[in-house]
């Protein structure tokens, strides 16, 4: 450590007193309130690292890339180099927890808290950082007692038709029925969240280069309770299968730092997002989108409405979200194939 200070487990120093406990304490009830994937783990400790370069307090907006969708540093090689200073050379997130949904989102309650514990005089990077290697070791250990269960037989690719004699709507319709037929075996909207989420991202990255943010592999319970999210010119997307009190508390935080709050959602959740805004006091502040009606109309506006050049269009689109699904999926059964041609 740069201080030569040495730290236990829980991230104290040897005979540490009251400022150790409450520092370990604030940790402690930060941690279980999150859901500590490798991912998350991965973000800590970058973050964690860029407060001992930097110094606290830190700014969460001079942590992010150009663009707004990533988080500086966040990739393989940083969180492999602060796992080596203690030892640890498992690999623990493959894609350093770049492609996290929600990356920048928990980057910046993060820094909220070290920047509360640096306000409290509990701010200790090395401490910190001990007490989520600490959590790492946990992780790993935990990883390789699980048992090997062998992989599921995956589904076959999504299928969407075209035919010049259906409406847009009722070819989006059927894709994501087919999705929530798969999750009603998983009991989880998966596949239901993560097509949502790279057909946005798909559609505002219209053109190859970079794309604002990629969700996780999948998982069984991010995605109906944790939006992803996309920040364009003054506004942030929220993209999520299930509307809920978590989502309006992340369109609230936007509204306070000055953005503009956009949900999208299913058509079955747009009156239920309506509802949870009107309690939470947004409702006039929040836009609600329907996923069908924001891809329908962003095509109309590409074609500059003119229907024959829709199905072109749609392929487009569909040829975006593979290139997304195949950069930040392991699920192969996630990329859309077209039935047959109009």
């Amino acid at each position: 450590m740069p201080d030569g200070k040495e730290h236990d487990a829980g991230g104290g120093t040897a005979g540490g007193g009251s400022q150790d406990l409450r520092r370990n304490e604030e940790l402690q009830a930060y941690a279980a309130s999150v859901q500590q994937s490798k991912g998350v783990l991965a973000l800590f400790l970058v973050v964690t690292d860029r407060a001992r370069e930097r110094g606290l307090p830190l700014e969460a907006a001079s942590l992010v890339v150009d663009g707004g969708g990533q988080v500086k540093r966040l990739g393989r090689p940083a969180v492999q180099r602060i796992l080596a200073r203690h030892g640890v050379t498992e690999v623990l997130a493959r894609e350093g927890g770049r492609t996290s949904m929600g990356s920048v989102r928990k980057m910046r309650r993060y820094v909220d808290l070290l920047n509360r514990l640096h306000e409290e005089g509990l701010a200790d990077p090395d401490a910190i950082e001990a007490f989520w290697i600490a959590r790492v070791r946990e992780f790993l250990a935990r990883r390789q007692a699980a048992p090997v269960v062998p992989r599921p037989r995956r589904p076959s690719p999504l299928r969407l038709t075209l035919d010049a004699d259906r409406s847009l709507r009722s070819v989006f319709r059927e894709l994501f029925r087919q999705a929530e037929d798969r999750d009603l075996i998983g009991r989880s909207r998966a596949h239901v969240g993560a097509l949502l989420n790279h057909l946005v991202a798909a559609a505002l990255d219209w053109e190859p280069p970079t794309i604002a943010e990629r969700p996780d592999r999948l998982v069984t319970d991010a995605w109906s309770s944790r939006p992803g999210s996309f920040e364009r010119g003054d506004a942030e997307l929220f993209v999520t299968a299930g509307p809920s009190e978590a989502a309006m508390a992340d369109c609230r935080q936007a509204l306070d730092r000055g953005r503009h709050p956009i949900l999208i959602t299913l058509a079955t959740g747009t009156a239920v997002a309506t509802h949870l805004a009107e309690t939470a006091g947004i409702r006039e502040q929040v836009e609600v989108f329907d996923i069908e009606q924001f891809l329908i109309l962003d095509l109309y506006l590409r074609c500059r409405f003119r229907t024959a050049k829709l199905r072109p269009a749609l392929r487009r689109l569909i040829s975006r979200y593979n290139q997304i699904v195949e950069a930040g999926e392991t699920d192969p059964s996630l990329r859309i194939r077209f039935r047959r041609t109009a």
